[in-house]
């Protein structure tokens, strides 16, 4: 897995599409462009609805649900806009594994991070079809879901199992007891997911102090799940903020 990919430079390029294998000739076409790379290839053809949408359409004739794959579930968390894999429709999907996956981008360069003047700008690239205000908020779960995406090593497993710390792999923590720190960790998350509520994420502040795991999985990565605040450890997502 990849962590997050913050997003610097955002803009919309005309392109001409071909669908001549679909008797549709060729038809102007509008992408979305992050960092150089094609996020959404035909923007007037995706359905901006605040649910999960399929960004990337159908090459061939431009057509929404025609082509496996594509799909994102836009959330709003805190001052920020992710645009998380449709982890609800991965797990719905069951024989069909694979229909509503990820852009193949998102396995690449992380889930797209949008910031607060990103997301401006992506609102007004959609030609306000897509309302930053309006967006889901980030549930709990989904939090906890985009941590297991991120985390290096599959420390806390692989989607679609049970999100889990692999406790053998944490070699040692920065501050505090390495054990109550990975059972603090395991109660928030599993609270997390059992409780499916939105979650308002803070940008990191003074005052705050990282916990930072050193795990045993290859490159010997140093992650961040966790952060005090005041007396109390909150979850960390990395790049996004801290759980308040």
């Amino acid at each position: 897995m990849v962590s997050l990919w913050r997003v610097k430079h955002l803009e919309t390029r005309r392109a001409v599409a071909d669908y001549t294998s679909s008797e549709q000739g060729h038809r102007a076409v509008t992408q979305l462009v992050a960092d150089g790379e094609v996020i959404a290839n035909a923007i007037e053809s995706t359905t901006w609805t605040q649910g999960s949408v399929q960004v990337v359409v159908c090459a061939q004739c431009g057509f929404e649900a025609c082509a496996p794959g594509g799909w994102v579930a836009p959330r709003r968390a805190g001052s920020s806009v992710l645009w998380l894999p449709a982890f609800a429709e991965m797990r719905d999907d069951g024989d069909d594994a694979g229909e509503h996956r990820p852009p193949d981008y998102v396995r690449r360069r992380g889930i797209p991070r949008f910031d607060e003047p990103r997301a401006a700008t992506l609102c007004a690239s959609l030609r306000g079809a897509l309302d930053v205000a309006q967006l889901p908020p980030l549930r709990s779960d989904e939090l906890a879901l985009a941590m297991q995406w991120t985390a290096p090593g599959e420390i806390l497993g692989a989607f679609p199992g049970p999100v889990v710390v692999r406790a053998s792999d944490v070699l040692a923590v920065s501050s505090g007891d390495r054990g109550a720190c990975l059972r603090e960790l395991a109660a928030l998350l599993s609270r997390a997911c059992d409780e499916r509520v939105p979650v308002t994420l803070r940008p990191w502040s003074e005052g705050d102090e990282g916990i930072e795991l050193y795990l045993d999985t290859p490159g010997r990565p140093v992650w961040s799940p966790l952060a005090r605040v005041g007396g109390d450890l909150r979850l960390h997502l990395d790049g996004v903020g801290v759980v308040v």
